[in-house]
């Protein structure tokens, strides 16, 4: 009867995981892994095979299902096409709910070699290695910025007139009201 109980304990205590081996459970649920342009409340908002010469902005997204409710370590290390790294994310986290996202990101630079990138993704005893194929960074064309601007407008029209409002002189003329005025003494 022992021996039949503590699993059972152990499985409630862990929050219903009886493993602390996410490599296992990632047999039984593989995690959801893609590269991504950008990440929008913990979720991924596209999912891309290659990163074109105009994208700056590279992320990896991780979906898990069913992790040990435990704090577990976190390592993403990012290489670029010439073998140089680029970026080494670690941290612990602790999964809370049955699904569980983590994500990574990484702005890239004209210094960056392009090519064929690669990464290491660690969560507890779980490894991950895999590849993208990165084109040479180009600056954004015009009419993309140009989209942003009008895409933002209002915020940058409310900047701008803020700080032109600032910057602008007092040409008012100035008027004394009578509370103002003080009182002249004549003799």
């Amino acid at each position: 009867m022992r021996r039949k109980l503590l699993p059972a304990l152990l499985a409630l205590a862990l929050g219903g995981c009886a493993t602390l081996s996410v490599k296992k459970v990632a047999e039984k649920h593989p995690p959801r892994i893609v590269f991504t342009t950008a990440i929008e409340e913990d979720q991924p908002v596209d999912e891309i095979t290659a990163l074109a010469e105009h994208q700056d902005r590279l992320c990896l997204s991780g979906r898990w299902f069913d992790l040990p409710h435990t704090t577990l370590g976190y390592r993403y290390e990012l290489k670029d096409g010439g073998g140089q790294v680029l970026y080494v994310g670690e941290q612990e986290v602790t999964a809370s709910a049955a699904t569980w996202f983590t994500y990574s990101c990484y702005g890239r630079t004209k210094a960056d070699a392009p090519g064929t990138w690669s990464y290491t993704l660690t969560l507890g005893d779980f490894e991950q290695a895999g590849q993208i194929e990165v084109a040479p960074l180009k600056p954004k064309p015009l009419s993309a910025i140009i989209g942003v601007l009008k895409e933002k407008k209002g915020e940058v029209i409310d900047a701008l007139g803020g700080l032109m409002e600032a910057a602008r002189p007092n040409t008012e003329p100035v008027t004394d009201t009578p509370e103002d005025q003080e009182e002249e003494i004549t003799e």
